[in-house]
């Protein structure tokens, strides 16, 4: 009698593990995704997936370090992503790859410093004159360490499409060997928030949404607000799009693409100073 109690309470145990076991198994996320690109992006595209999967949990979405938008569009093209997030329109040969480029998010492109510059707008004169190597200490008496990026980065391009005379300085920058030079958004907000007087360009949803502690510098009378980004008042805003190739794309993403134009994506975007674009309506 005691041995056949045993067995069917093994048995039964047994059989208590394997309903666990499927139950375990059903709430695991199902489909696995990734969606990465421009790194001034992905602080926000994290908040976005994680409220998206707060209804959707068999989605799982991961966002990857920085890529820069052209590493990212290599790498959807290569199928390692399934989504890009870029900060640049798109070249005519990734036109011509039949990629689909969807805005929907402009912030705008700030000129920031270290707090402890005790700096808070500039001129562009100023700004000229400190990547010469002309202006080399802060008010205070710090000593301003200008951080580069590559000319090409996404932050840049409006800079240099305004001012011709920026262009010019940043490319004068570049040739000084002793500059701190910066290979991703988020190389360069760390270097800007570490180093004392250190000064560079970022955007104003990357410094936001990263909670990053440097100062927005008010640029030649004009303070980078949203509101001043859409009125054409401040000169300096990219947009930030998804990127993929609408024939590869895995149709239990579709939903969420529709969720990042919708209002409740646009709440959070906004709150990490984003002007939400191609808002789409309810119902």
């Amino acid at each position: 009698m005691f041995l056949r109690d045993f067995k069917i309470k093994k048995y039964f145990l047994l059989f208590l593990l394997v309903l666990l076991g499927v139950h375990s198994a059903a709430a695991e996320p199902t489909s696995r995704f990734r969606i990465g690109g421009t790194g001034s992006a992905l602080a926000t595209m994290r908040l976005l997936v994680a409220e998206y999967q707060k209804v959707h949990p068999d989605i799982q979405i991961q966002v990857p370090p920085s890529l820069g938008s052209t590493g990212g569009i290599k790498a959807l093209l290569d199928g390692a992503l399934d989504i890009c997030l870029v900060a640049r329109p798109l070249t005519q040969a990734e036109v011509d790859a039949q990629l689909t480029y969807r805005p929907y998010a402009r912030t705008a492109v700030i000129f920031a410093v270290n707090p402890l510059a005790e700096v808070s707008a500039l001129n562009y004169q100023q700004i000229a004159d400190i990547l010469a190597g002309n202006l080399t200490r802060w008010p205070n008496g710090e000593y301003i360490r200008p951080v580069i990026r590559a000319a090409t980065e996404s932050d840049l391009l409006p800079v240099f499409a305004f001012s011709p005379q920026l262009r010019k300085a940043f490319a004068r920058g570049a040739e000084r060997p002793e500059l701190i030079f910066a290979a991703t958004a988020q190389d360069n907000v760390n270097i800007l928030l570490s180093l004392p007087g250190a000064f560079g360009v970022s955007s104003l949803a990357q410094i936001h949404s990263e909670k990053a502690f440097v100062i927005p510098l008010t640029l030649a009378g004009v303070e980078p607000t949203l509101d001043n980004l859409a009125t054409g008042r401040y000169p300096f805003g990219k947009d930030f799009a998804l990127v993929y190739q609408d024939s590869k794309l895995p149709a239990k993403l579709r939903p969420f693409i529709d969720f990042v134009f919708s209002r409740q994506a646009c709440a959070i975007l906004t709150a990490n100073s984003h002007n939400c674009l191609n808002v789409r309506s309810p119902g």
